[in-house]
């Protein structure tokens, strides 16, 4: 995902409505921010360079010297070596986060745990020494994303189908990073043939964002957070998803799922996005209704 950070066909749709300079900081890191990038600058995204060249050194977690100079620099093993990028307020108006997932980590159980522990696992060369792993998997490893959350299902008091989610192993919101992901919880109830005999209103875990008049000190709209409703960090408490269903007799079971999306149906529409077949599925479960 960092080498196809500029190229990735619905960031750059996402570009086209909004070309900034902003953008290009941290999606085309080696070209200029004030220019569209190069050819090069745009293939290689997030490359080496951006974050193990500094200042006109190679730098590294330690110092050594073969089999080049490498100038050692403790916070490349801390959240201060991913800070530029995932933590950072909306362009003109600080204060409002972008992207949040630092300081949800620093406000959580978690803090004491770097980004490097769960983002960059360590892993056996060919030669058999350790070193981290530079994969950076999140979206291309389901398993990660489904040990994230602790998640249950039971029938409230009301008659909903309530599925309780609690952060596991992860040390943020989820979901967390860009603004527009997010968690659906459906269900639908069943008969003993498995035909669908009713479905729920999804519930739809996510930061949701409105356009506010931006300070007298600037001019236009600016987006803010006015909701969230995503998976608390770990320590911050459970998230429960109601979803109301009202089965017909014949109903045997109530079949819950929740899906992590990149984004909501209407913005995948507009993106050319297929929603069924980018969303993954973090967790299934099955509640089974007593006989009439």
């Amino acid at each position: 995902m960092h080498q196809r950070a500029y190229r990735d066909e619905v960031f750059q749709q996402a570009y086209s409505l909004e070309p900034f300079e902003f953008c290009r900081g941290c999606h085309a890191p080696e070209a200029d921010s004030a220019n569209e990038p190069s050819v090069a600058a745009a293939d290689v995204g997030v490359s080496c360079l951006t974050c193990h060249v500094q200042s006109g050194h190679v730098v590294g977690t330690a110092s050594l010297d073969r089999p080049h100079a490498v100038l050692g620099d403790a916070r490349m093993a801390t959240r201060a070596a991913c800070a530029a990028c995932h933590q950072f307020d909306f362009p003109r108006v600080p204060g409002q986060p972008m992207q949040n997932t630092l300081s949800e980590n620093e406000r959580s159980t978690a803090a004491k745990t770097e980004c490097q522990s769960c983002h960059m696992e360590a892993v056996a060369g060919s030669d058999g020494t350790k070193h981290r792993s530079h994969d950076f998997a999140v979206l291309s490893d389901p398993t990660m994303l489904r040990s994230a959350a602790k998640i249950t299902a039971a029938m409230g008091k009301s008659g909903d189908l309530e599925i309780t989610l609690v952060a596991d192993r992860i040390g943020h919101a989820f979901p967390t990073g860009d603004m527009f992901r997010r968690l659906e919880v459906r269900a639908t109830a069943v008969d003993a043939a498995g035909h669908v005999l009713a479905s729920a209103k999804p519930v739809h875990l996510a930061r949701t964002f409105a356009d506010q008049p931006t300070p007298k000190s600037a001019d236009g709209l600016y987006r803010a957070e006015v909701r969230d409703t995503r998976v608390p960090a770990p320590g911050k408490g459970a998230r429960v998803a109601a979803l109301k269903i009202a089965p017909s007799p014949s109903a045997t079971e109530l079949r819950w799922v929740v899906a992590y999306q990149r984004m909501d149906h209407a913005m995948a529409a507009s993106f050319g996005v297929d929603p069924a077949r980018d969303e993954i599925i973090v967790a299934t479960g099955v509640i089974h209704l007593p006989s009439p």
